[in-house]
């Protein structure tokens, strides 16, 4: 059985109660995620695609609005931002053992770090908190809340600034940068705790991981950004947290550059500029979630008849008696998100009993014939075989008689070249392949 896996609206479905999505053209205006699943408790965290350090900063802001879920892109003090791509993790909170070792929360922080003010005590020790244990924890986060109107962002730490989080200490928070705190707003902080793998499922691979300390500045550092993680495979889904801070200014991960996931993932420390223009900042490590769907055709095929000729009524309202011509068509649809393999696509059929089967273009006779549907298919015709022995061999060579057909043939088998399309629009890609008997 081929299963079908569609992805919606940018988002995918990793399973019921986990999936990642790319909204495009985000800015300083809130957006509504679309998404696959349904979520009562929903724990997000995401990431502003920065295409280019020439571009103002932003970070990812969030609001959960009942079954809504909002974001935009804020740049500290609400400066103009560049509209840009987000992509964002979903998923229900609790915990979960299969197929992805991770659990994801809420929490209300209270207190807020900043420039020069990194006291774990403004941060929360969720370490008690976890179900599982990790070997290599991976912590990513979002503030998924909009209480302060101007700007704040998540950070974690193995509840010691500079070090990222392991299985004995888990501290998470936010930060305001460079800007100044006037007022510590209470926020909902989402995180999520995973263990480092790859992991292959059926319809995704998902790569979970605590990148090297080599991720810098989104501007003015040598090298200059992006700086990459050299990942497995391809893929298209991308979501980063800055882990622990080494910068005392503070700062926050974004993919950068125009394309930034691929067979690596692209990143930079983005900085505020309230304080200072500058956005150098030294080197940190990233934890990061990417996502590959995995897809699937999903193949269906539906007979019909017709009946075309009569030696009576001959096309005008024929009817099915004795050396009447039926047709039957064969429709093949692929309305999976996947393309079926190269050259995999081969037709078998019988010879419906008393009836020859038409192997020549002869009058009301027409040998075996494909069509493309009104979405074609990629496919087109490479040949039609015979057998005169109920499919065990396809060798025989079906001599037409005087009226285009052949009694001895008792199946036959039709190949087509080519890869059959995925279905990317309203209408699947489709084909035929009919073919003529006469009743005896």
């Amino acid at each position: 059985m081929i299963a079908l896996c569609p992805v919606i609206a940018g988002a995918y479905p990793i399973t019921s109660y986990l999936e990642m999505v790319k909204v495009s053209s985000v800015s300083n205006s809130w957006k509504s995620l679309t998404l696959d699943n349904s979520y009562s408790n929903p724990v997000v965290a995401c990431t502003y695609n920065l295409t280019s350090g020439a571009n103002a900063e932003g970070s990812v802001r969030v609001q959960v609005l009942g079954s809504t879920i909002l974001v935009r892109v804020q740049r500290p003090l609400n400066g103009a931002v560049s509209a840009s791509d987000v992509y964002c993790t979903v998923s229900e909170a609790g915990s979960y053992t299969s197929p992805i070792k991770y659990e994801a929360y809420t929490i209300d922080s209270t207190q807020t770090n900043s420039n020069g003010n990194w006291g774990i005590p403004k941060t929360i020790n969720v370490t008690g908190s976890k179900v599982q244990n990790y070997t290599n924890p991976v912590v990513t986060g979002q503030v998924m809340s909009f209480n302060d109107p101007n700007f704040v962002t998540f950070w974690s730490s193995a509840c010691n600034k500079n070090n990222p989080a392991t299985n004995a200490a888990i501290c998470v928070g936010k930060h305001t940068g460079e800007s100044d705190i006037t007022t510590e707003y209470t926020e909902t902080l989402g995180y999520f705790i995973a263990e480092q793998a790859e992991y292959t499922l059926a319809n995704a691979h998902v790569k979970i991981a605590l990148g090297a300390d080599t991720v810098r500045g989104a501007v003015t550092p040598t090298p200059a950004p992006p700086y990459n993680y050299t990942l497995p495979r391809s893929y298209s889904y991308a979501t980063a947290t800055l882990s622990a801070m080494d910068g005392g200014d503070g700062g926050w991960a974004v993919l950068y550059g125009s394309n930034p996931i691929s067979t690596s993932i692209s990143l930079a420390i983005d900085e505020d500029t309230v304080r200072n223009t500058e956005r150098n900042h030294t080197t940190e490590q990233v934890a990061y979630w990417v996502m590959e769907p995995i897809q699937h055709p999903e193949l269906s095929l539906k007979k019909t008849i017709a009946t075309i000729y009569d030696p009576i009524n001959l096309t005008s309202n024929p009817k099915s008696i004795p050396g009447a011509v039926l047709e039957y068509t064969l429709l093949g649809e692929n309305s999976g998100d996947g393309p079926a393999d190269n050259n995999s696509i081969v037709l078998t059929d019988l010879v419906p009993a008393n009836t020859k089967l038409c192997v020549a273009d002869i009058a009301n006779c027409k040998a075996p014939y494909f069509t493309n549907g009104a979405q074609n298919s990629g496919l087109s015709l490479a040949s039609t075989t015979y057998s005169n022995d109920n499919g065990a061999t396809y060798t025989f060579t079906a001599t037409p008689d005087a009226e285009g057909a052949n009694t001895l043939v008792t199946n036959f088998k039709t190949a087509m070249s080519g890869s059959f399309l995925p279905q990317t629009g309203a209408t699947a890609p489709s084909f035929t392949v009919k073919f003529r008997v006469i009743l005896d």
